[in-house]
């Protein structure tokens, strides 16, 4: 049985109130990277390495592009880029 103080039962409440918010939720601690087609128990979300942080061809560029439908294909390279930069110095 899991602790209610533990990494896991805090991660699981988590997954369960994106979940409810209307997000799909993939555990990817086993994740496949590059072109390797992924399974339910290891997916692929289509990163080439773990440092790919931001899904920017996948995900990011097609939401921009729907978003922003006017927007020049520079403008939104613009954006993405801006979006990826390492914020961490940045204060809020």
């Amino acid at each position: 049985m899991t602790s209610v103080d533990s990494e896991a039962a805090l991660e699981n409440a988590a997954s369960e109130l994106i979940r409810n918010l209307g997000w799909d939720v993939a555990n990817c601690f086993d994740e496949v990277f590059g072109p390797t087609p992924g399974t339910a128990r290891r997916p692929n979300l289509w990163r080439e390495t773990i440092a790919e942080v931001v899904l920017a061809n996948r995900r990011l560029r097609p939401a921009l592009e729907k978003l922003n439908p006017t927007a020049s294909p520079e403008a939104i390279s613009l954006a993405i880029g801006e979006l990826a930069r390492n914020c961490c110095c940045r204060s809020w």
